[in-house]
């Protein structure tokens, strides 16, 4: 019933098909170090995998085939990449059969900031089994990446994006990329939330804040879908209501290329590190997510740019601020390029929207 629900209320649901086994291990049987690593557990997981998919459909919008399949081999989830090819194998078509409209993920790997959790996934892409999926999902930053953390791996995120696309196209992928798990760490969330051992790097609340709307941002300006995770959005209030905002100013848009140009005096000195996305909505309109990408603060210094944006005749132009929840009317210029004077650049993306003529 809940399914059905989240259903007709226009809600995606994805169901992971994880799984623990409890019967047998309840009948006194014990699980090998390594999941799906015999056919008698690749029996059972099947059956498992049909039950749960007959049950569900038409109720689901995708499943995916397991959650983190290169992590925690000490607490019976790990399976060895050669297994998991052959589960997916195995299993696809048996999803494909039972309830061939919903859509079939595959990869959903722990870590994509560690060269284990790479060497892992390009194992599964080079096997061909992305031919048979709709969606392909790593977990890129559920473990922070930002300029003060991983800098190196924060500014070439993007790069990492590009050349994973041209690695999963060669091998047959034609689907849906997913950055699953995106989530930064407050003080708060990981200390009182969620308290975990691991080595993360947590940010004062509005930090974490900054930095989510930052990778959501990019995300979608590369045309990447995304999930979030431990964002408790009643709990982590700020983190919660930037992700509802920029949810909010995402529904219906695609990446948009635009051609803007950033002037300021001698902004590298001043610390300034512009970086946009363009984005165009259904009614064609046109918005630009703009923010300085150097390291966030809690209090954002305040530089003024000047921006030009070439090829748009533009009637109106509206600033959204997603942390605040805040918008007003801008004033630009319109002659052979559309300028605004004096734009506010903070630490966090702040949305242009500029209806067409």
């Amino acid at each position: 019933k809940a399914y059905k629900k989240l259903k007709e209320d226009n809600i995606y649901t994805r169901f992971s098909l994880n799984f623990w086994d409890m019967n047998y291990v309840s009948e006194g049987n014990k699980l090998a170090k390594y999941r799906l690593v015999n056919s008698s557990e690749l029996d059972r997981y099947e059956d498992y995998v049909k039950h749960i998919t007959s049950f569900l459909k038409g109720n689901v919008s995708s499943y995916e085939l397991w959650n983190e399949p290169d992590a925690n081999f000490d607490f019976n989830q790990y399976i060895r990449p050669e297994d998991y090819i052959k589960m997916a194998n195995r299993i696809i078509p048996v999803i494909r059969s039972i309830d061939p409209e919903v859509k079939i993920i595959v990869g959903a790997t722990s870590d994509y900031r560690y060269k284990e959790c790479r060497d892992y996934t390009e194992k599964i892409i080079k096997s061909g089994i992305l031919s048979m999926a709709d969606g392909f999902s790593i977990h890129p930053a559920n473990n922070d990446a930002s300029p003060e953390f991983l800098s190196e791996y924060y500014y070439e995120y993007e790069n990492m994006w590009e050349k994973l696309k041209i690695l999963t196209k060669k091998n047959g992928f034609k689907g849906e990329y997913f950055a699953d798990e995106v989530n930064y760490r407050s003080f708060y969330s990981l200390e009182v939330l969620q308290p975990e051992p691991n080595n993360y790097h947590p940010y004062e609340d509005i930090v974490a804040a900054k930095y989510l709307g930052r990778m959501l941002t990019i995300n979608l300006g590369m045309d990447v879908s995304q999930t979030m995770s431990g964002t408790n959005s009643d709990a982590r209030i700020i983190e919660g209501r930037i992700i509802k905002n920029i949810n909010n100013i995402f529904a219906g848009l695609k990446p948009y290329q635009v051609n803007l140009k950033v002037d300021s005096n001698n902004y590298k000195s001043v610390g300034i590190l512009p970086r946009y996305y363009g984005f165009k909505d259904i009614s064609g309109n046109i918005y630009i997510g703009i923010w300085n990408d150097n390291k966030a603060v809690v209090e954002s210094e305040i530089l003024d740019i000047d921006i030009e944006i070439d090829g748009i005749e533009i009637s109106n132009i509206k600033v959204i601020d997603p942390l605040n929840g805040l918008e007003q009317d801008i004033l630009f210029e319109n002659k052979e390029v559309t300028s605004i004077k004096e734009f506010r650049l903070l630490d966090y993306p702040l949305f242009l929207k500029m209806n067409i003529k």
